[in-house]
Formats: structure tokens, sequence, C-alpha cells
């Protein structure tokens, strides 16, 4: 999950911000952030039917494109 996370966090600086990335450090708010859209793309992968639990979900997100990544978090 932490891996994920992660990931999540870095879509939000990169979609956030037009800064160098490798100058920037998260902030909590966009951790806690990402914490929130990892809840939501979670929520609608299991409620969609393309994961059977979180762990399904967690596998899914670590191999998604950033558009479908972005369809679902703008939906």
């Amino acid at each position: 999950m932490q891996r994920v996370l992660l990931r999540c966090v870095l879509r939000l600086v990169i979609i956030n911000k037009n800064k160098d990335i490798r100058k920037m450090k998260s902030t909590p708010r966009q951790v806690k952030e990402a914490k929130k859209t990892y809840e939501r793309v979670v929520d609608h992968l299991v409620t969609e039917g393309y994961a059977k639990n979180k762990s399904d979900a967690d596998n899914i997100i670590g191999g998604m494109s950033e558009e479908w990544y972005n369809m679902i978090i703008n939906n």
C-alpha cells in the first residue's frame, strides 16, 4: 500500500505543480490528498467490480495508466 500511496502522491504533485519535482518534498497536505484520492480509486475499483478487495485494487493501481487514473479521480 505504501508504494501505491507514494505513486498517488507523485501523480498529484505532477498534476498540481509545474515545478521541478526533484526539488519538491511532499507536504502533509499533499500526502493527505493522496490518501483521499487513493481511497477514492480503491472504492471505485471495488464498487465497479474490477477488484474484489483492497489488495486486488492495489495491484490494479500499480499497473494503472495515467489516463484511467485521471478519469477515475476527475469523475
